[in-house]
């Protein structure tokens, strides 16, 4: 079986300091592979110009933004203050994304909207409280219009919330992987901060940041996400794992489904080609699912948190794949070190 080297945050050409004499004057942070984030008032970020949230004054901010960075993974000398976070810079024009529905077709490669994944079986009366997974990067093909992703998901009827990786050529203007976030609830919802919802933290780890390394047969690397409801203000919060360093969260009024729980969780591989174009979008490195990590694209360590607050292996699972066998996916179970293994991926043209 390959080495696995969990990497939280691969960004060599990233670093941000926390001292916040030093960096009190970083008004913009400009990286070597051209992105660049601007350091905005915590308090002017999208999320704030929506007061249907009713998001109040954070008494414990420069506690939250004094996290600790990632075990083993220094991120430099610069960064944005305290009071302050990374947002990159894009265009103002924020905007929804509206559901993709599939078309009826029976020719593969005209499929737009596919996925692969392992999900619990839904059912109304489950309750959980989070999930959590380790996911190797890829750089899949996704030209033009078309997406890719691989992310955890956490849904209750229309609501959902979820996290990972995504090349999405028009939203990032490149053929990178990035992190990213994404809610959907009460007819609405986008990527990132494209509208008023995610609340960013973090003054190291900005949302839409691509690393400088991808998965290979010999050497995977991977993000490791968890999204978990907080008690003490009920809000969802995506943290890196495990050393729990806080991205941000959903505030839970955005939802109404997933204001108290979430009663099913996805672990897999999304894609979007919506002008049905041939060759068809790559799910993760591009091969079909096999349970070989040296061959697939792959989740691991996949948890879910359950109504007792317990950490466990996903109950009552399913897989899942919408089109046929041109993306498939293949439950390994729990496989010691590598916890709950997950198979997703295609067509490699």
């Amino acid at each position: 079986m390959a080495k696995i080297i969990i990497s939280f945050v691969i960004l060599a050409s990233l670093v941000f300091y926390l001292n916040f004499v030093t960096s009190s004057l970083i008004t913009s942070i400009k990286l070597d592979n051209g992105q660049t984030f601007k350091c905005v008032d915590f308090y002017k970020q999208p999320a704030f110009r929506n007061s249907a949230l009713g998001l109040q004054v954070v008494s414990n901010l420069t506690k939250l933004q004094n996290q600790n960075s990632v075990s083993g993974l220094e991120l430099g000398s610069r960064g944005c203050p305290i009071g302050t976070v990374p947002i990159l810079e894009r265009s103002n024009n924020y905007v929804t994304y509206p559901e993709v529905h599939q078309p009826n077709s029976n020719v593969p490669h005209a499929k737009r909207h596919c996925t692969a994944q392992v999900r619990t079986v839904p059912n109304l009366t489950k309750k959980f409280l989070g999930a959590s997974a380790a996911i190797t990067l890829y750089k899949p093909n996704a030209p033009g219009n078309q997406w890719s992703s691989a992310r955890i998901r956490v849904l209750s009827n229309g609501d959902s919330i979820e996290a990972g990786w995504m090349v999405n050529p028009s939203e990032f203007k490149d053929d990178k992987a990035h992190l990213y976030v994404r809610f959907s609830a009460k007819g609405r919802g986008c990527i990132n901060l494209d509208c008023p919802g995610f609340v960013q933290v973090s003054t190291q780890y900005p949302l839409g940041l691509a690393p400088n390394s991808y998965s290979t047969s010999s050497k995977q690397i991977a993000w490791s996400f968890s999204i978990d409801k907080h008690h003490d203000d009920g809000n969802w919060w995506l943290s890196f794992t495990p050393n729990k360093h806080q991205i941000g969260y959903w505030p839970k009024n955005l939802f109404v489904s997933l204001y108290d729980y979430a009663n099913q969780i996805e672990f897999g591989g999304e894609i979007n080609n919506p002008s049905a174009v041939d060759p068809p979008t790559q799910m993760g490195n591009g091969m079909k699912a096999d349970y070989d990590t040296t061959i697939s694209s792959f989740i691991f360590q996949a948890t879910v948190v359950n109504e007792n607050n317990a950490r466990v292996d996903p109950p009552d699972t399913e897989k899942f794949a919408d089109c046929g066998d041109l993306y498939t996916v293949r439950d390994a179970g729990h496989q010691d070190d590598l916890g709950r293994l997950i198979f997703y991926g295609g067509p490699a043209s």
